[in-house]
């Protein structure tokens, strides 16, 4: 398949927040304020680098309980893991239609990969959504790389590595595409076609594929 200028591209690599799903950080903020009275929450979420005990716990390092635990201890008196549950499910808003369309069209062929800094609820999330867009993970991606399950983030360059021994092609034969410039140069140091996504725009034009 080609895109852009590769000619010789064998998997799309695509990151999952920002990219595909889109995000809604003032609302996620908002939210933790207003139904959890989480007021230092800023000094650990992060679309795409979370620090402190989320960076712990998108890395798998921390249970989901003691991610409630975390945040409980820093909310007003009566906060309960459902509560902090919808608050970190208000980041994650939708996918547009189009890039449903397109996501579909390029499964069909290509093999795709989801490279994502992610953790077990906002992945459960996320699946429904990808559900209610008509393209389930399952059947749109070849293989589901999760920081999480692989106790690793980007822009580690392990957390590439870890991708090129699963699937077994060159970087160079795999587009990758994140809304981190970290992480985009991470992946090039690596060899890898790594294309900057900006939020709200056409996805299509980064991909530039020919079909």
């Amino acid at each position: 398949m080609v895109l852009g200028d590769n000619s010789d591209v064998r998997a799309i690599m695509l990151d999952m927040g920002g990219v595909i799903v889109d995000l809604d950080m003032p609302k996620c903020i908002d939210t933790f304020y207003t139904q959890a009275g989480f007021m230092t929450v800023r000094d650990f979420i992060d679309t795409c680098h979370p620090q402190g005990f989320f960076a712990r716990y998108e890395e798998g390092l921390i249970s989901d309980d003691e991610l409630y635990a975390e945040c409980i201890s820093r909310s007003r008196p009566g906060t309960t893991p459902g509560i902090i549950k919808e608050c970190i499910e208000s980041l994650l808003v939708g996918i547009d239609t189009e890039k449903a369309g397109l996501l579909k069209r390029l499964s069909e062929c290509c093999d795709m990969y989801m490279l994502s800094n992610n953790n077990p609820i906002a992945l459960d999330y996320c699946s429904r959504l990808f559900a209610d867009a008509d393209i389930p993970l399952e059947k749109t991606f070849r293989h589901l790389f999760c920081s999480y399950q692989m106790h690793v983030c980007k822009p580690s360059a392990g957390f590439f590595r870890m991708v090129f021994d699963k699937i077994d092609i060159k970087p160079s034969q795999a587009v990758f595409v994140d809304d981190s410039p970290k992480n985009v140069k991470a992946a090039a140091e690596l060899g890898i076609d790594a294309r900057l996504y900006v939020p709200g725009t056409d996805l299509t034009q980064v991909l530039r594929p020919v079909w």
